[in-house]
């Protein structure tokens, strides 16, 4: 493997492996491995809880397909895709970061989700390419978060979960990290 991409991977695996939110059992916060060899822009993809489309791609199906438990019944799943830039570096492509069922808490956060997907923005009919830095999409930003609200049986209202905040290119390892530091807060398990 590349080995500005193995870092990649590395860096990912060790931060599942310091995140305390997530139930370790068997070494399981690993994420699956894809590589993907172009001679011109070598990548790899890194993923859990994947279903359906892509997940053939992946030698271990049964790592890719798997959440990563969450303490208090929660699940985590995710696409980080890197390449080699032109200029060496490591660079992020696109990326999928879902937190999801998470324990309940009085303000009622059910999951919260980042994403980072060029195609999907450019897809969208309200698509503005005359947005900086490469043109963008109010109703699905290429880069944004969801945060989202379980609503109480007893209230007779319908969730409205379709709000995609735009939000700035971030390494998702950092988000992974936030998320771990409040969701831990809320459980009582800081360090």
């Amino acid at each position: 493997m590349n080995p500005i991409l193995n870092r990649c991977a590395v860096r990912l695996t060790a931060c599942l492996q310091d995140c305390r939110m997530f139930v370790k059992a068997g070494g399981a916060a690993s994420p699956a491995t894809r590589v993907i060899d172009d001679a011109h822009r070598p990548a790899i993809l890194l993923a859990r809880g994947l279903e359906g489309v892509g997940l053939a791609e992946f030698e271990d199906q049964e790592v890719a397909a798997a959440p990563i438990p969450i303490y208090d019944g929660g699940k985590f799943s995710f696409y980080m895709r890197y390449c080699v830039s032109a200029q060496n570096e490591p660079e992020m492509v696109s990326f999928g970061i879902r937190f999801m069922n998470l324990c309940k808490s009085v303000n009622g956060v059910d999951s919260i989700r980042y994403d980072k997907n060029v195609g999907a923005a450019k897809g969208m009919p309200d698509f503005d390419e005359d947005i900086l830095p490469i043109g963008d999409a109010p109703s699905h930003p290429v880069c944004h978060v969801h945060v989202n609200y379980a609503v109480p049986n007893h209230i007779n209202i319908q969730a409205d979960n379709d709000l995609r905040l735009p939000a700035g290119d971030v390494d998702p390892i950092l988000v992974v990290r936030s998320v771990d530091h409040w969701y831990c807060r809320r459980l009582g398990i800081l360090r």
